[in-house]
């Protein structure tokens, strides 16, 4: 699924939120995200009722907010996940405009892992 660390960084998730909330549903998850009021000042974004700093100021300041967010908003949405007993996780792939999310069991990642072994970044990474 195609992200956008762009929007993401800017608490637009009107890009991926259909998609992401289709993928979850089939999975028998209602998992809500919005960015909050203050979203501009703080940074702050909500999963299921709970708000949460994407980035702070120093990583605005040095640039490593296109990085930061994306791999926090994750991080939560598989702490959702093991919640729920899931098997699967989000990895990342890519970056920036080219940001992409999968899905996938640990098995799963240990094989696409293998067989990209030479080309690190072909690899997703954990959030």
């Amino acid at each position: 699924m195609h992200i956008d660390a762009e929007e993401l960084a800017e608490g637009s998730f009107d890009f991926f939120k259909t998609d992401l909330t289709n993928i979850l549903n089939k999975r028998g998850l209602e998992i809500t995200f919005s960015a909050t009021g203050n979203f501009e000042k703080l940074h702050e974004v909500m999963i299921n009722n709970e708000t949460f700093v994407l980035f702070d100021d120093k990583n605005l300041s040095d640039n490593s907010f296109w990085d930061i967010g994306p791999r926090r908003f994750f991080e939560k949405l598989n702490q959702e996940l093991e919640k729920s007993k899931s098997q699967e996780r989000f990895y990342l792939i890519y970056g920036g405009n080219d940001l992409g999310a999968i899905l996938l069991t640990e098995r799963q990642f240990n094989i696409i892992a293998k067989i990209n072994e030479g080309n690190i970044k072909e690899i997703p990474y954990k959030p």
